[in-house]
């Protein structure tokens, strides 16, 4: 361990500081030597939103993971995101379930009944390729709700289902339920592990680029939320490039950073070039029903570069409710959400609809938290609102109160230095890794 991580409780591997939890602080280099090494560091931490009931927010510590003791691939692949995202091993749940694409109602309770899942875990990671549903309802609404037993499925192909209580909430809330969310890529473990291994390549970077709307040619898939791209872009436009565009596919783009559009194949994948944990979807009927022939699937765009999609794995009509809503979507994502938060927020009525990709993907922070010269800075970015916040420190998943009272005024630029932290301790010593959050007066 070089001087310079040393001071900052971080490792030092080939020149570069890494952390040895998850959500690494990013490090710049502010100063360089006349031959052009470096000789002074900034340090970014981690800062994410909480509302005011201060509670357990989604970091790698809350964070479980479910294997498939039935399936080496499920168990390897658990094993892989624990390490890649420092979430305790302690947090990995086992459970034995079919290797097919949907499995029983019996088997599933069967499967989970007596399921012993760590108090201080308000999220799950799902790691297999399949099963993806549980009969009609999809494995992540199966974890996230237990099994739905108030729909009549047989009344009609275009059935209702339940709605959401997640639906809308802000930024940072915390909720009622584990929100589940499928570890998967493509057609293969290969594909999976691959995800896995790029986890945390955006967190924090606050990447410029687009998010595009297709309006596409087919109306009865563009329809349910076209005037939605048209209100997310005047509300989210002034924080990245927002377009709404009249094509059937994107091609021969770069830095894209969300991708949605209705259609049963999205062409052109290929020619798409994704930012680290940009989102992307398709508002057809089957593309949560993975590894079955028909229309792409959302693994299909995770493998593509996305970091998290999503679709339906029961036939789901228009029902606009059924689909992310891109306003929800965009608007949570850029005000610090994580992936798995701003998706499942964004979408009506879940029972039908898969949430698959990398859940703790966090590309924005609500303000820079800087280690300069030895000091603990808080600094304003393009995403900090006027407010007077709180801050916690939330590494081990309970927010521990640092500072109360820090003002943002009006107008202010960013990068303005807004407020000062000492060391975060525990036991003693300090932190190594930080976690930062920010509680917003009145959120």
């Amino acid at each position: 361990m070089n001087a310079f991580c040393k001071s900052l409780s971080l490792i030092a591997v080939s020149g570069a500081c890494l952390s040895v939890y998850a959500y690494e602080p990013i490090v710049r280099c502010t100063e360089t030597n006349s031959d052009g090494s470096c000789n002074n560091k900034s340090v970014t931490y981690p800062a994410i939103p909480l509302d005011r009931s201060v509670g357990k927010p989604i970091v790698p510590a809350t964070v479980g993971i479910v294997v498939n003791t039935n399936d080496p691939e499920s168990v390897a692949l658990g094993n892989q995101y624990a390490s890649r995202r420092g979430i305790p091993l302690a947090n990995i749940v086992r459970v034995a379930l079919p290797i097919s694409n949907s499995v029983s109602r019996a088997n599933f309770a069967a499967a989970t009944s007596g399921l012993v899942i760590p108090a201080n875990v308000r999220a799950l990671a799902l790691a297999w390729n399949k099963p993806y549903r549980v009969e009609n309802q999809s494995i992540t609404s199966a974890f996230t709700d237990g099994m739905e037993n108030s729909i009549n499925w047989a009344q009609s192909l275009c059935v209702r289902t339940l709605p959401n209580p997640a639906y809308n909430t802000k930024q940072g809330a915390t909720l009622s339920r584990r929100l589940s969310m499928l570890l998967v890529s493509g057609s293969s473990y290969a594909d999976s592990k691959n995800l896995v291994a790029r986890a945390g390549n955006g967190d924090g970077q606050a990447w410029t680029g687009t998010v595009s709307y297709l309006k596409t040619t087919d109306q009865t898939r563009t329809q349910p939320r076209a005037n939605d791209y048209t209100l997310s872009q005047t509300q989210n436009g002034g924080l990245v490039n927002v377009s709404v565009t009249s094509a059937n596919s994107l091609a021969g783009v770069n830095n894209v950073l969300g991708y949605q559009l209705g259609i049963a194949t999205v062409a052109n994948l290929g020619q798409v070039q994704f930012r680290e944990g940009a989102f992307a979807d398709t508002l057809t009927s089957f593309s949560g029903m993975l590894n079955e022939n028909g229309q792409t699937k959302a693994t299909e765009l995770i493998k593509a570069g996305a970091t998290g999609s999503f679709g339906t794995v029961h036939e789901p009509c228009a029902y606009a409710e059924k689909f992310p809503k891109p306003s929800i979507m965009l608007n949570r994502y850029l005000a610090g959400d994580s992936l798995l938060e701003a998706y499942w927020k964004s979408v009506g009525w879940t029972t039908e609809g898969l949430f698959i990709g990398e859940p703790l993907a966090r590309p924005y922070y609500v303000a820079d938290i800087v280690q300069e010269n030895g000091q603990l800075h808080i600094r304003t970015n393009n995403r900090t609102k006027a407010a007077t916040y709180d801050v916690y420190e939330v590494s081990s998943g309970t927010p521990v109160l640092l500072q109360t009272g820090i003002s943002v005024p009006a107008g202010v630029a960013a990068g303005t230095l807004v407020g000062n932290l000492a060391t975060p301790m525990r036991n003693g010593l300090p932190i190594g890794s930080p976690i930062f959050a920010l509680v917003q007066a009145g959120l």
